[in-house]
């Protein structure tokens, strides 16, 4: 997406190391459920309106993380592709063009006015309210994508104009006919950026960040809500008053459904519709989880 320059990196203040954790130990550990924390669960991370669409990566995603100190950048990194190639997400190789960035500083409300003045793409379609909104919440974390609407085919919306100085508007391109259950076009996320201040990670593993940084990045959950969960998950690991000791070691069995979910289901429907298949989706891969790890 945007390679960020030498000045800017050296605006950012480095975390201090975060705690070692081995990557060889399973990505999920834990959950099982009913129905009802089902609905919970997925509605409580999907607010998007019931007509609207819910974005994800249809492109293959190409992780930077930034700000840690030595190879922890390079760890997180290779845990945000091994979650996402779990759960079904597409995953570029290794020379890519970056579209999904963890960046580690000292204050996010700093981080986010320096993006939006120095790398405005970075913030492309995003409203400066919306921005002032994440950093004006409560907690450590701010977390947005920069999204567009393609044809169910992926080609890009074309433009056109009724005539004269009319203001242009977007065209599918897509052969097909929409119905009223499914859309011509699909939300897609063509970045995805999660900030973190640096003082919210003491004790915290890079498993632990990167595999946050994964329910941020790869769905459209919201920053700046504070959400009650019926199950444990990882996102819980930077609320206030809990020691990353007491925290989830990595995406729980529902953070895996979830996500798994979220790109084993069509976007080409509205919201509503899509969560009730995300619901099906969760139930059914909770239902395989070994009962050893119930």
């Amino acid at each position: 997406m945007l390679r960020f320059a030498i000045a800017f990196l050296c605006g950012l203040s480095l975390a201090a190391p975060l705690a070692a954790q081995s990557d060889d130990q399973p990505i999920v550990v834990e959950g099982r459920s009913q129905k009802k924390r089902i609905d919970s669960f997925v509605s409580e991370l999907t607010p998007a309106p019931a007509t609207e669409q819910l974005g994800k990566f249809l492109d293959p995603i190409c992780p930077a993380a930034i700000g840690l100190p030595g190879d922890q950048n390079k760890q997180v990194e290779a845990r945000l592709r091994k979650v996402a190639a779990a759960v079904g997400a597409p995953v570029a190789p290794e020379k890519c063009t970056r579209n999904l960035y963890v960046i580690v500083g000292r204050d996010k409300n700093e981080v986010i006015e320096g993006l939006a003045r120095e790398f405005p793409a970075m913030v492309g379609g995003v409203s400066k309210r919306l921005l002032r909104q994440l950093a004006a919440a409560p907690g450590p974390v701010a977390a947005w994508q920069v999204v567009d609407d393609v044809g169910t085919d992926g080609m890009p919306l074309g433009q056109a104009r009724m005539g004269g100085d009319s203001t242009p508007v977007r065209t599918v391109n897509t052969i097909g006919s929409p119905s009223r259950l499914k859309s011509l076009i699909r939300r897609t996320f063509l970045g995805s950026i999660v900030v973190v201040e640096a003082k919210a990670l003491n004790g915290v593993s890079t498993r632990q960040l990167a595999d946050y940084a994964a329910m941020r990045t790869l769905a459209p959950t919201d920053t700046r809500r504070q959400v009650t969960l019926p199950a444990e998950s990882i996102l819980t690991l930077l609320d206030a008053g809990k020691a990353p000791g007491d925290a989830a070691p990595s995406v729980t069995w529902w953070d895996y459904a979830f996500l798994k979910s979220l790109y084993a289901t069509s976007n080409d429907v509205a919201a509503a519709a899509q969560r009730d298949q995300m619901k099906r989706v969760v139930g059914k891969v909770l239902k395989d989880v070994p009962k050893e790890e119930d």
